[in-house]
C-alpha cells in the first residue's frame, strides 16, 4: 500500500479515499491524480479484492475507487456495506 503527500490547503477538510485496482501503473496514476486533487487523500490501496473490502471496513474511507475486474473476484458482485458506513463507491 503506497502513500503520496495530498496537495491542500492548511487547515482544509481532507476526504479519505481508496483504490483498489489490479494493475500497478493504472493504480499509481489514480493515486498521483487522486493526491494532487484538492481535498482528497488517498487512505490506502489494494490489488485484491479481498484486501480492498478489508480496507474498506478498517479505514471506513470517504471514497472507494474499484477496478471491477480484480483477480480475487468482481466487485460488481460483491455484497457492499451500507453505503453510510463507508461512503461513496465509485466503479468503472
Amino acid at each position: 500500500m503506497g502513500h503520496l503527500t495530498p496537495k491542500g490547503s492548511a487547515g482544509a477538510k481532507m476526504h479519505s479515499v481508496i483504490i483498489l485496482e489490479d494493475k500497478l501503473e493504472i493504480l499509481s496514476r489514480l493515486q498521483t491524480a487522486v493526491n494532487e486533487t484538492e481535498g482528497l487523500c488517498v487512505v490506502g490501496t489494494a490489488t485484491h479484492l479481498s484486501d480492498g473490502l478489508d480496507l474498506i471496513y478498517d479505514k471506513k474511507p470517504r471514497v472507494v475507487l474499484v477496478d471491477l475486474g480484480l483477480p480475487d473476484g468482481s466487485a460488481s458482485r460483491q455484497s457492499a456495506p451500507p453505503r453510510k458506513r463507508i461512503g461513496p463507491l465509485i466503479r468503472w
